[in-house]
This record gives structure tokens, C-alpha cells and sequence, in this order.
């Protein structure tokens, strides 16, 4: 999963995140990247074991370590 900083949140670059929203979660390597806006999280859609079955824009909850 990509995000701009996640320091605020207690996340480095090749930590483990957690992004949820309902019953549905999924947890992925944070990597940080200048080229995201400031609270976006971005998780890809076409990656094995990654997929929230959620329209983009949705509002998710994210916190440091697995699920």
C-alpha cells in the first residue's frame, strides 16, 4: 500500500499496515511515496491478497501491523 507519510500513524516504509472498512481487511507492506496526497492510502486492487472490495474515495480505517 502506498502513502504519502504515515509517521502520524506510526508507519515506515516496509512496515505492515492494516486497511479496514467493514467486515472486509487487508494488510500490506507500506511503502511511502512523495506522489500521494496527504491522507490517502492507495492499495491496489490487482494484487493477490490485497483486493477490499470497495470503491475508490471510500473512507478506511488504517493502523500499524496485521490484522
Amino acid at each position: 500500500m502506498l502513502f504519502r507519510s504515515g509517521r502520524e500513524l506510526g508507519l515506515v516504509d516496509g512496515s505492515l499496515a492494516t486497511v479496514s472498512v467493514g467486515e472486509f481487511s487487508v494488510t500490506a507492506p507500506v511503502i511511502e511515496t512523495v506522489d500521494m496526497a496527504d491522507g490517502v492510502v492507495w492499495v491496489p486492487s490487482n494484487s493477490e491478497g490485497s483486493h477490499l472490495p470497495v470503491p475508490s474515495g471510500t473512507i478506511v480505517n488504517v493502523r500499524g501491523g496485521a490484522a
